[in-house]
C-alpha cells in the first residue's frame, strides 16, 4: 500500500419539515385528509472519506463478472470474457479512479463520484506535495453526461474496456453523503450562466411520471412555474436552469442533483432558510433523503410531496419487504396538498 488517508467528513444539520401526503381516509374514516409527517431535526453524521492509493491494476473483468445475475445473461457474459483476455495497459505512473461499475448514465452518481475524485487529489496533495490529476476512467463508450459531469468538475478521464495499469485510487464514503457541499471543497465554483427562469417545474417522462402532470403544471403556471424535462435539455442548460433557481417543484431524480450548484445560501454568513425553495415530490413507493440532506447545506426551504398509496405499493413493500420495487412507478399527487408544501417553504407566492 503506497498510501492511506483519510479525512472527517463534518456533520450535517438537516432541519425539522413536512412531508405532506395524499389525502386519505386512513386520518378521518368521513372525509379524506392530508396526511402531514413530521420529519425530525436530525443530525447527519459526516463519518470519514478514505482514500487508498496502491500500485496494481483495474478489475473491469470482476465488475462485469460480479453484474452477471444469471446464465441468460450474455452481454455481460461476453463483455466479462472480452476483457479478461484482453492484455492491460500500462499508465505509469497515473492515479486511476476506476468508475467502470458506476452508472455513469446517471448525473447525480457521475458528480457524487467526480467530487470524489477531487477530494482524493487534494488530500494526496496535502499528505505528499504531488498536486497530480485522479483520472477517472470510465467505460469504453461511457455516456455523455458522465463525459461532460467531469469535464465541467476539471477531472480528467479515460475511456476503456481494458485492464490498467498504475497506481490505483479507492475511495470509500457514505454514499449519499453530498460531496459536492461547500464545507467539502469550498464550493466548486461551476457558473452556471442566464438568464433562466425564477421559478422551475422540473417534470419527468417514463420513469417516476405524475398521471395527472398536466393538471399540476396549469396549477403550478399560475404560481409561476415553468415546466421543464431534464431529459430534453443540452447539460449546460439543466445546470443554468437548476443552478440559478430561486424556487422548484422537482420529481425524484437525478436532473435535481445540479442544484448543489446553486449558490444561494452558501456563504459562510449566509442566515438559516436562506438559500432555495424546495418541494421534492415523491411516488408513494420510493421515498429517500438524499436531497433533502444536500439542500440543508446550503440553508434551503425544504417540503416534500408524496403521491397517492395503492394496494400494490402497500403490498410490494410492506407485505413482501421489495424496497425498490416501485423506485420507478408512475403515481399522482393531490394539488391541495401540494400547496400546502409550497405554502410551507414560501414558494410561488410574489
Amino acid at each position: 500500500m503506497e498510501l492511506q488517508l483519510s479525512r472527517p467528513l463534518p456533520d450535517i444539520d438537516v432541519p425539522e419539515s413536512i412531508l405532506f401526503g395524499y389525502p386519505t381516509r386512513m386520518v378521518d374514516s368521513w372525509k379524506p385528509q392530508i396526511e402531514r409527517i413530521l420529519l425530525r431535526a436530525e443530525r447527519k453524521q459526516g463519518a470519514e472519506f478514505r482514500v487508498e492509493v496502491a500500485r496494481g491494476r483495474t478489475d473491469r473483468a470482476g465488475q462485469l463478472r460480479s453484474a452477471i445475475r444469471g446464465p441468460w445473461d450474455l452481454k455481460r457474459r461476453s463483455k466479462y470474457e472480452r476483457a479478461r483476455k484482453l492484455p492491460a495497459i500500462d499508465c505509469g505512473e497515473t492515479l486511476l479512479y476506476d468508475l467502470r461499475w458506476e452508472a455513469d448514465t446517471n448525473p447525480a452518481h457521475a458528480l457524487l463520484r467526480g467530487t470524489a475524485a477531487l477530494l482524493a487529489r487534494r488530500l494526496i496533495a496535502e499528505r505528499t506535495g504531488e498536486d497530480a490529476p485522479v483520472v477517472a476512467v470510465l467505460r469504453e463508450n461511457a455516456s455523455p453526461i458522465g463525459r461532460w459531469i467531469f469535464d465541467r468538475l476539471g477531472v480528467p478521464h479515460r475511456a476503456s474496456d481494458r485492464e490498467l495499469t498504475g497506481r490505483i485510487v479507492q475511495c470509500d464514503s457514505p454514499y449519499d453523503y453530498p460531496l459536492n457541499n461547500p464545507t467539502i471543497l469550498g464550493g466548486l465554483g461551476l457558473d452556471p450562466g442566464g438568464p433562466t427562469p425564477p421559478r422551475v417545474f422540473v417534470a419527468r417522462r417514463g420513469a417516476r411520471a405524475l398521471l395527472n402532470e398536466d393538471l399540476v403544471a396549469e396549477h403550478l403556471a399560475r404560481r409561476g412555474f415553468e415546466r421543464i424535462y431534464c431529459e430534453d435539455l443540452p447539460f449546460d442548460r439543466q445546470l443554468a436552469l437548476l443552478g440559478n433557481a430561486r424556487e422548484v417543484v422537482g420529481i425524484h431524480g437525478a436532473g435535481l442533483s445540479w442544484l448543489g450548484f446553486n449558490p444561494r445560501g452558501t456563504g459562510p454568513d449566509a442566515p438559516p432558510r436562506s438559500g432555495i425553495r424546495l418541494v421534492e415530490l415523491f411516488g408513494p413507493g420510493y421515498l429517500v433523503d438524499c436531497y433533502r440532506i444536500m439542500m440543508s447545506c446550503s440553508r434551503a426551504s425544504y417540503a416534500a410531496v408524496r403521491g397517492q398509496i395503492t394496494p400494490e405499493v402497500v403490498r410490494d413493500l410492506d407485505q413482501l419487504g421489495r424496497p425498490r420495487s416501485h423506485v420507478n412507478s408512475p403515481f399522482r399527487v393531490d394539488l391541495g396538498t401540494l400547496d400546502e408544501a409550497l405554502d410551507l417553504v414560501g414558494a410561488g407566492a410574489d
